[in-house]
This record gives C-alpha cells, sequence and structure tokens, in this order.
C-alpha cells in the first residue's frame, strides 16, 4: 500500500512539474519540466527508501526492489508524456 502512494505522490509531482512547464514555456516548458522531474524524484525516492529501511529495521538491499520499482513506474510516465508532447 505504501508502495503505491509514493507512485501516486510521484504522479502528482510530475503534474505540478509538467503544470509550471507549461505555464512558463509552453510545450517546450512541459518537455523541459519532464527532464527535471527525473533526478528530482530519484533523489526524493532514495530519501524515502532509506527513511523507510532504517524506521524499519531492514537492509537498503531489500528496499531497493522497492525503489526501483516505483522508480521505473514514475518516470515511464514522465516520459511517455514528454513523447506524447513531441
Amino acid at each position: 500500500m505504501h508502495t503505491l502512494k509514493v507512485v501516486a505522490v510521484g504522479l502528482m509531482l510530475l503534474v505540478i512539474f509538467a503544470a509550471v512547464g507549461r505555464i512558463t514555456a509552453g510545450a517546450r516548458g512541459m518537455a523541459a519540466a519532464a527532464v527535471v522531474f527525473a533526478p528530482v524524484w530519484i533523489v526524493c525516492s532514495g530519501i524515502n527508501m532509506y527513511l523507510g529501511a532504517r524506521l524499519a529495521r531492514y537492509s537498503l538491499i531489500a528496499g531497493e526492489t522497492r525503489h526501483i520499482s516505483i522508480e521505473l513506474t514514475d518516470r515511464s510516465f514522465a516520459y511517455w508524456d514528454l513523447a506524447l508532447k513531441n
């Protein structure tokens, strides 16, 4: 359930980035926002993984599979959205 919440937050963050990009520079801004979103989301989900592993007291290796699945899900939506705009 937590994974779904994190993916939902990532998608909301992507929408915010896309909206700000659209407002500031139109379609090009949305493309730039999708590119900027990727490293921001890597940092955010990495912090989430670290804190989750630290509080639950399991190894970071065990949390890495969740981190990869969350990262790939949200990033695939970002690049899919980028592909639709071009």
